[in-house]
């Protein structure tokens, strides 16, 4: 994966100039950009004003307070040639994924909040689109290549506070990392938990295992008068201990020479000092000097579910064979739908890497896809034996825009009621400019998702995300164009490049399924169904104009949904004789039971 590097070098000073220097592939670029006290005072007081809002929730800090912060960050390094050679990176890209490796040599610098930079010409925050961001630092350390895993993956989960603690949730911590990995690596992974260990216990635990992966959740903090941050440790006998960023990260690398990954969920655990170089004062950054190939951090305090749901997703992520930048950018988006999440948690996390595009689990083996299962079914049949399962269907559920923070509760529902389908949430980022809020004078109420504009984007998610089928949940309308005329009524439809592709609106649902007396998830999901069911080319099925109260009702008044909401049964004969699979008949009639 090619990475676009900017480097930012000089000593911050006003009214001097400060150098970038841009590089992607072949192309190079230098920029002097100068340091005007207007635009450095106006960056300050706005990044001030972000970091005590977020610590105690005053004053007010809104989104367009946000853009404006993250419009002065990216104006103040991408200027003129840097700025070509970011778009000609961006026009070379020709799917997933273009980090931007940023090296900061000035110490203020460091300590900027760099993940929320927003192009105004793109009208999108760098670390939500394609273009994720990973801090990497200065050293003469040379970059340590992790070596092959051999056995079982081992994790060890530190946790530094105690069961019962009043201001973190370490139970819920461990709990959503289970349950990541007993789904897809369940014999691949090893966790062993650490709690209540005193600073011996700690170091000892170290010494007597190797570990691929350290995880700590617990209380961090930056302490300003050492200037440098810190982890503490609260043991089993009621005493707590601290680990500087040096500390800790010297007693790691000292007994753990295999490790791929650090992941700090913890407050401030990437904070960094505006006196003292990163890798002194940063725990991630000192990580990192010291050999870590990569550090997942946070420069703010950050809310428990935001945490919870951050470290599940990257790890269901990188579980999957996914890079680190790719799980890292999936766990940004999965905040977003955390219980009472802000809209500026999603930047709260830092990645520190020598190498972004790491493969954290590299022995894990993606499924087969659907179409070669269905090649090699002789082959298997053979050696088949009579209690062998068939394969589930593998679908990949992304809320884009429509905050349905039910799904992961919905998904172990139904996957719980029928055995055809395996449900998932999933995450992509959407493209800029995939919304139309109007065209002309023509205003769009409510805003419309343009098929064409997720085309080429979305076209490959299956496989991205080693799935069958992907089922983009929008509050929007959706639109596109056929025969050079535009339409932007649509409930439902698959992308042009990949029928197993789809989009389902969730425009006027809530209300409906509300006048049908059923819950707006479970509305949701009838909506998935039916584009599940007439996406499988073996049925040949497709909506029909009349209401019959049926999963394919398709009607220019909307409102005949709540016909088939409350009826919830797939009972529409000229429709069910068309499916000829057992299971599938079997597995509708459960998820529509739920």
């Amino acid at each position: 994966m090619s990475s676009f590097h900017l480097y930012v070098l000089g000593s911050f000073k006003p009214d001097e100039a400060l150098v970038t220097l841009a590089e992607f592939e072949g192309s190079r670029a230098v920029e002097r950009v100068a340091v005007k006290s207007s635009n450095v005072e106006g960056l300050t007081e706005l990044t001030s004003a972000l970091r005590v809002f977020i610590e105690a929730g005053a004053p007010p800090f809104d989104n367009r307070d946000l853009e404006l912060l993250g419009g002065k960050l990216f104006d103040f390094i991408i200027t003129g040639d840097v700025r070509r050679v970011l778009d000609t990176a961006r026009g070379g890209r020709e799917s997933g994924l273009l980090p931007m490796e940023l090296f900061l040599e000035d110490d203020i610098l460091a300590g900027w909040p760099w993940e929320y930079m927003f192009d105004d010409k793109a009208n999108s925050f760098l670390c939500q689109e394609f273009h994720p961001i990973s801090r990497g630092i200065y050293t003469i350390i040379p970059r340590r290549k992790p070596r092959a895993i051999e056995g079982k993956i081992k994790l060890a989960l530190l946790l530094g506070v105690r069961s019962g603690d009043r201001h973190t949730t370490p139970d819920e911590e461990v709990r959503w990392i289970r349950n990541v990995f007993d789904q897809d690596l369940k014999d691949a992974v090893e966790i062993k938990p650490m709690q209540g260990a005193t600073y011996t216990e700690l170091e000892d635990f170290l010494v007597a295992n190797k570990f691929h992966i350290l995880h700590f959740f617990g209380h961090a903090r930056f302490d300003a008068r050492t200037q440098s941050g810190y982890l503490r440790f609260d043991s089993a006998d009621g005493k707590s201990f601290r680990l500087t960023a040096r500390q800790f990260a010297t007693m790691v690398m000292q007994h753990q020479n295999d490790t791929r990954l650090v992941f700090l969920n913890a407050c401030e655990s990437g904070r960094t000092s505006a006196e003292t170089d990163p890798a002194r004062s940063s725990i991630a950054a000192a990580l990192v000097e010291l050999g870590v190939p990569a550090v997942v951090a946070t420069q703010f305090s950050i809310p428990d579910v935001s945490a919870h749901h951050l470290s599940s997703k990257i790890y269901k992520a990188l579980a999957k064979g996914a890079p680190l930048i790719d799980a890292m950018t999936r766990g940004r988006r999965a905040m977003q739908f955390a219980e009472e999440s802000q809209s500026f948690d999603w930047g709260i996390p830092v990645l520190y890497a020598s190498d972004p595009s790491i493969e954290v689990f590299p022995a894990a083996v993606p499924a087969t896809p659907l179409v070669e299962v269905a090649a090699q079914t002789v082959n298997v049949a053979k050696t088949r034996t009579a209690k062998s399962r068939p394969r589930k269907l593998k679908v990949a559920l992304i809320d884009v825009d429509a905050k349905s923070g039910f799904l992961p509760q919905l998904v172990e529902q139904a996957n719980a009621a029928q055995n055809y389908y395996q449900f998932q949430v999933d995450y992509l980022p959407l493209p800029s400019g995939a919304v139309l809020t109007k065209l002309g004078r023509h205003r769009f109420n409510p805003p419309v998702l343009m098929l064409e504009r997720i085309d080429q984007p979305f076209k490959d998610a299956p496989t991205r995300l080693n799935v069958d089928r992907v089922s983009c949940i929008t509050a929007c309308m959706i639109g596109g164009r056929e025969k050079r005329k535009m339409y932007y009524d649509l409930f439902a439809s698959s992308i042009d490049s990949n029928k197993h592709v789809f989009a389902v609106s969730a425009t006027g649902v809530r209300e409906y399924a509300a006048e049908a007396g059923m819950e707006f998830s479970k509305a949701i999901l009838f909506l998935v169904l039916a584009e599940l069911v007439r996406s499988d080319e073996r049925w040949q099925i497709d909506y029909h104009p009349e209401t019959r109260a049926c999963l394919f009702d398709f009607c220019d008044d909307r409102h005949d949904i709540v016909k088939g909401l409350r009826k919830s049964r797939f009972d529409h004969k000229p429709c069910r004789k068309k499916i000829t699979d057992d299971r599938l008949l079997t597995a509708i009639d459960a998820l529509l039971a739920l």
